[in-house]
């Protein structure tokens, strides 16, 4: 009996604090999701761009469950910032041709000034005649160039715009 209580009560104490979680991050989703909204409407921006925010916070919120890297970052020091970036962006790193056989310190030098960008799907990334001062990595998903309506290219995960001729 008393056996049956207490795996009971361990029981519903993991489930309750499963849920607390839960409804914490639904809390800062829609915390966060309201100040889009405040700020789109404060400034009048237009119907389509206005979706295309949401839409945007929407599929940075999935791919990165609410957490903003930077924001974490911030407060430690220059060097274990170094080696978290160093680590968030292992795969990247080991897999791109542009860094290949680049040495340890090199590379954890060029990793902090890595930055993690997220698209939503039929976001316009570059247009032509943007002046370029950034290098694109594809590290998920998938990148179409295109002319006009035709798609002339797809760029894959491990892949840079540096693959495609312009």
């Amino acid at each position: 009996m008393l056996l049956g209580s207490l795996m009971f009560a361990i029981i519903f104490g993991n489930m309750t604090a499963i849920i607390d979680r839960l409804y914490e991050g639904m809390s800062r989703y829609h915390q966060q999701m309201n100040l889009v909204k405040e700020f789109v409407r404060f400034h009048n921006v237009p119907t389509p761009l206005r979706v295309r925010l949401q839409e945007y916070f929407k599929h940075a919120w999935v791919n990165m469950n609410g957490n903003d890297i930077e924001e974490v970052m911030k407060d430690f020091p220059d060097f274990l910032q170094a080696d978290i970036s160093l680590h968030l962006n292992r795969n990247l790193l080991k897999s791109s041709v542009a860094f290949q056989g680049v040495n340890q310190g090199c590379l954890r030098s060029l990793s902090i000034r890595l930055q993690t960008t997220h698209t939503a799907p039929g976001d316009i990334l570059i247009h032509k005649g943007d002046k370029l001062n950034i290098m694109y990595f594809i590290s998920r998903g998938s990148l179409e160039i295109l002319q006009g309506n035709i798609v002339l290219a797809i760029l894959g995960k491990h892949m840079t715009l540096l693959h495609f001729q312009f």
